[in-house]
């Protein structure tokens, strides 16, 4: 017999499913259109891995509900993981080679060079060949499609309260929100790139800071932007990075400049079991996985090439994030509570300009 929370659930559910039935009959049209770029983005994706999920896929699947495993999702994402991961980094920053480009590419075809130069994985999970072909991801061409009208990128914040040292908690500007519209706006003025910015405050539940959950609550409404504005080929999700006490800013300098360092993540909805044994976690799905650690790949290798040391390593987490929405997605941090405002700001020319070298035809 079914507990109370299985039929509450149920319930949701069925509601779900008819608001997005009634949906469907009012917006059709968009609809058509939708399924028209989602034709364009399966040809993009079966470029990059054959065999990837159906067109019909990428804007209607449903996000489950993930309520029963919100302590599992915490042990996921835990600060410990956070602290080991910083340690790997200084370590291996400090004896590591100069940032890799792609003339570098025979050493990234030896795999356990890949995996312990390119990326940083916390202690929950690990990177498998089977994720990474090297040279089909420097071949995929993620260029945006031009011949389709509308915006092409989509900037949102899963946790908008982020801030930086010298921010002002009580304006929401002055953390990755700011940022985010900075961004937008380098995007269309500089590169034509026409960008919607979400300001949607996911984080934010009866007027408090509610980490918890964010993820989930902000897959409803990114999807619905996605169905309303089917053009978007790439989603960023916007955050800054949180270090442990007494760690030390990450700054770089471009062009004289003190710049907060940035970070790709990507999550592998993998994880060790109790027996030390990787498995995929079952109700975290990830279709484009592999398209978006192709993605993540070659805005490193772009970052390392205009602006070396601007990048941290790639981190790769057990989470999904938001990384499973549709291909070429990231989530990018930019610098950690400890930057100032300014060191985050002067880092968004020379991001944009890592993904137009990327994304641009």
């Amino acid at each position: 017999m079914k507990n109370g929370k299985s039929k509450k659930t149920e319930k949701i559910a069925r509601g779900v499913a008819i608001s997005l039935l009634i949906m469907g009959i009012f917006i059709g049209r968009q609809s058509v259109a939708g399924m028209e770029l989602s034709a364009v983005i399966y040809s993009y994706m079966e470029s990059v891995i054959p065999n990837s999920p159906t067109p019909d896929s990428i804007y209607n699947t449903p996000s489950p509900f993930l309520e029963d495993h919100w302590e599992e999702i915490n042990g996921l994402i835990g600060i410990n993981d956070i602290i080991f991961q910083l340690e790997q980094e200084l370590a291996r920053e400090a004896a590591g080679p100069a940032p890799i480009t792609e003339a570098d590419i025979d050493r990234l075809r030896d795999f356990d060079y890949l995996r312990t130069q390119f990326y940083v994985s916390d202690r929950n999970t690990r990177l498998i060949p089977e994720d990474v072909d090297v040279d089909a991801f420097i071949r995929a061409d993620l260029t945006l499609d031009t011949s389709i009208e509308g915006p092409k990128v989509l900037i949102f914040h899963t946790h908008s309260t982020e801030m930086f040292a010298d921010s002002d908690p009580a304006n929401p500007m002055d953390g990755v929100l700011g940022l985010g519209a900075r961004l937008a706006e380098i995007l269309e003025q500089q590169y034509g790139i026409q960008t919607i910015h979400d300001t949607t405050r996911y984080d934010i539940v009866d007027g408090r800071s509610q980490i918890m959950g964010a993820y989930e609550r902000m897959e409803p409404y990114i999807r619905q932007i996605l169905y309303d504005n089917p053009s978007i080929e790439v989603v960023i999700d916007l955050h800054r990075d949180g270090l442990p006490e007494g760690a030390p800013p990450l700054v770089t300098y471009i062009d004289g400049q003190r710049c907060a360092r940035i970070m790709f993540v990507n999550g592998l909805s993998r994880r060790y079991n109790s027996d030390g044994n990787l498995e995929a976690v079952p109700w975290l799905p990830n279709p484009y996985l592999r398209e978006n650690l192709a993605f993540s790949f070659q805005l490193q290798l772009a970052a390392n090439r205009l602006y070396p040391g601007f990048t941290r390593r790639v981190y790769l987490k057990a989470f999904r994030y938001s990384l499973h929405l549709v291909p070429r997605t990231m989530l990018v941090e930019i610098g950690a509570q400890n930057n100032t405002m300014e060191e985050a700001h002067n880092a968004l020319p020379h991001l944009a300009a890592v993904i137009a070298e990327v994304v641009m035809p």
